[in-house]
C-alpha cells in the first residue's frame, strides 16, 4: 500500500524523496526537515531540498522562524491545485501546438498502445460523427465511453450498440448479445469496436480488468470502415432476431426487424458515399 501511494505521487510529478517527506509529514505531526531526514534514513542536505520543492510546488508549508516546522497540505488541497495545474497547461499546450499540424485524411492503419488514447480517440470519434455510429463493446470500456455515446444521440445521431450487460443509454439502438455471460467468460477480456460514419473504425482489446491493452488498431480506410460497419450492423441484427420471444407476435416481430435493417442500398452511410464517389459510377 505504501509503494502504491509513492508510486501515485511519483506519477503526479513529485520525485520520490518528495513523496517519501511528503507522505511521512501527512501522517506525523508538524517536524524540521532535520526530524524528517532522521525518520527516513536519507541525508539532511537532501530532504532539504526536497522539503524547498515541495514547499514551490503547494505540498506542504514551512513556518517561518527558528524552528521552521514542516506541516504537510492536506492532498484534497494539493490535488485541486495540480489539477488546475494541469488544466492550464494543457489549454496553453493546445493553443501553442493546434497550428503546427493540419488535420489529413490518412487511410493507412494504425497501431494504439495506450488506453487513455483509445478511449480519448473514441471519444472524438463520436464527437465527429454525423449520422451513424455502431459499437460492439464490452461492459467496462462502454462505460469510459457513455458520456460521448449519450452527446451524440441527443445530436441525432444514430447509435447500434451490442452489448454484454444490461444497459440504458437514451436513444442508442442497443441490442443484448445472446448468452452474453457466457461470451465473457469465455473471452477473459475487455473489448472495444466502433465504427463511424462508415469512414473510421477502431478495434481494440484490453485485458479483463481494463487496464491494459493487448491489441489496438484505428484507421480511416473507407473500405475497410464500410466493411466493418456492415458486419457490426449485420451481427447487431443478429443478435435483436435471436431475442425474439417465441410467440403468436414472434413473426410480425421478425419481420419488422428485418424491414428496418439497414443496408448500403437503403441508408446514406457518408463514408459508403465517399467510396462510391471515389471508386464507382454512381
Amino acid at each position: 500500500m505504501k509503494q502504491d501511494r509513492l508510486k501515485l505521487l511519483v506519477s503526479l510529478g513529485l520525485n520520490q524523496l518528495e513523496a517519501e517527506v511528503y507522505t511521512l509529514l501527512l501522517s506525523q505531526e508538524p517536524m524540521t526537515a532535520y526530524r524528517a531526514g532522521k525518520l527516513l534514513g536519507k541525508p539532511t542536505a537532501n530532504v532539504y531540498k526536497a522539503i524547498e520543492s515541495l514547499s514551490t510546488k503547494g505540498a506542504i508549508i514551512v513556518e517561518e522562524g527558528n524552528n521552521r516546522l514542516c506541516n504537510a497540505i492536506s492532498p484534497t488541497e494539493f490535488l485541486n491545485q495540480l489539477k488546475r495545474d494541469f488544466l492550464n497547461k494543457t489549454e496553453q499546450a493546445s493553443d501553442a501546438l493546434s497550428n503546427l499540424k493540419p488535420e489529413i485524411d490518412d487511410e493507412r492503419i494504425f497501431q494504439l498502445k495506450s488506453l487513455p488514447l483509445i478511449i480519448e480517440r473514441c471519444h472524438n470519434m463520436l464527437e465527429n460523427c454525423q449520422t451513424i455510429a455502431v459499437i460492439d463493446a464490452f461492459p467496462k470500456p462502454l462505460d469510459a465511453i457513455k458520456p460521448a455515446v449519450e452527446a451524440a444521440t441527443k445530436r441525432g445521431v444514430e447509435i447500434f450498440i451490442q452489448t454484454y450487460q444490461p444497459i440504458k443509454i437514451e436513444g442508442a439502438q442497443i441490442t443484448l448479445t445472446h448468452q452474453s455471460k457466457k461470451v465473457l467468460e469465455y473471452w477473459k477480456s475487455q473489448q472495444l469496436n466502433i465504427v463511424t460514419d462508415g469512414r473510421e473504425h477502431l478495434i481494440a482489446l484490453f485485458n479483463e480488468s481494463f487496464s491494459d491493452v493487448y491489441q489496438a488498431t484505428w484507421s480511416k480506410n473507407l473500405y475497410l470502415s464500410c466493411m466493418l460497419h456492415a458486419g457490426f450492423i449485420r451481427e447487431h441484427t443478429i443478435h435483436k432476431l435471436m431475442a425474439v420471444e417465441k410467440n403468436e407476435q414472434m413473426v410480425e416481430e421478425i419481420n419488422k426487424i428485418l424491414t428496418q435493417q439497414k443496408f448500403f442500398y437503403n441508408s446514406m452511410i457518408p463514408g459508403q458515399k465517399e467510396l462510391f464517389l471515389r471508386h464507382a459510377t454512381l
